[in-house]
């Protein structure tokens, strides 16, 4: 990496996919500064409930992980589910006892 180069955050991940900085302003309705801000801190204000929003939209946009936008999870564990998808629970009857 060159002297200026940080490494690539959710923040990041999730506008490239949007097609860049241009695009997500628009798309959240909000200042290139502001977007820049977030690139460089790694994640996104969650402090007010308009915050919190953004995030949600710019996950389902981009398909990168609303906890990662916040900066509440590194994704390092496993690919996020699909937006709208929780996990997967069992369906139907068990054969065993429950506790």
């Amino acid at each position: 990496m060159g002297m200026n180069k940080r490494p690539r955050n959710a923040v990041d991940e999730a506008i490239e996919a949007v097609d860049g900085p241009t695009k997500a302003s628009f798309l959240l309705r909000v200042s290139s500064a502001a977007i820049q801000n977030w690139r460089r801190d790694g994640r996104m204000p969650t402090d007010t409930p308009e915050a919190r929003d953004r995030i949600r939209l710019l996950a389902r946009a981009s398909g990168v992980s609303a906890l990662r936008l916040a900066g509440l999870d590194d994704g390092a564990d496993a690919p996020a589910a699909p937006v709208g998808e929780g996990p997967q629970r069992p369906t139907g009857g068990s054969s065993g006892s429950s506790p």
